[in-house]
């Protein structure tokens, strides 16, 4: 879990979920949420920013969302994960960024892919004029050294058109990593499409 936001962590799915034999791990911060959300304390593992976590094969690197707007602080406080096993490709989720500056992330190694949630700015996304969005997003994401880039977020069911990012802002911000870094794969997955890491 990343943040609170109902598209990640709300008590509907939490009910449905929260009887199967599995273990949730969650941002400290959010532990009394989800309690409160009905989930048992055995069931929880907390993590914090700049915290790792070895659950089975996995390796898990907690490090700051930036889910706040830099012009208005307006936002929520979130994790991102970089996620690492043994002879399996790695892989970061920055998850909902709203604040595009690199200058406090952590320094990771090379990534195979990086899972991008388009975020395009807060103007009504059916205007074709991005400004520099496009470019802030893709420098970010490159950030990571990502062979790949999947570009996720979109079609929401629970938005609004004029809050909606589709399949032509994930183009926007593929063609902004394809001019600075051509090499770098662009995945904009299409509903029931398999993906190969």
């Amino acid at each position: 879990i990343t943040h609170v936001h109902r598209d990640h962590f709300e008590r509907e799915t939490v009910a449905l979920l929260k009887e199967l034999p599995m273990q949730w791990l969650i941002p400290d911060f959010l532990y009394e949420k989800a309690l409160s959300f009905g989930l048992a304390p055995e069931k929880l593992l907390t993590i914090r920013a700049g915290e790792e976590k070895q659950i089975g094969p996995l390796t898990l690197t907690a490090f700051n969302g930036q889910h706040f707007r830099p012009d208005t602080g307006a936002g929520v406080e979130e994790l991102g994960y970089r996620i690492t096993a043994q002879n399996a490709p790695s892989l970061v989720f920055p998850c909902d960024v709203r604040d595009f500056s690199t200058d406090a992330l952590p320094d990771f190694p090379e990534a195979d892919a990086v899972f991008a949630h388009v975020w395009l700015g807060d103007k009504d996304s059916r205007d074709p004029d991005r400004g520099d969005y496009p470019a802030l997003f893709a420098r970010y994401m490159l950030s990571f050294h990502p062979k790949k880039v999947l570009y996720t977020h979109l079609y929401e069911t629970a938005r609004t058109d004029e809050q909606t990012w589709r399949y032509v802002h994930a183009g926007m911000a593929a063609d902004a990593v394809r001019r600075i870094d051509p090499a770098v794969k662009t995945v904009i997955p299409g509903a029931g499409d398999v993906i190969v890491l």
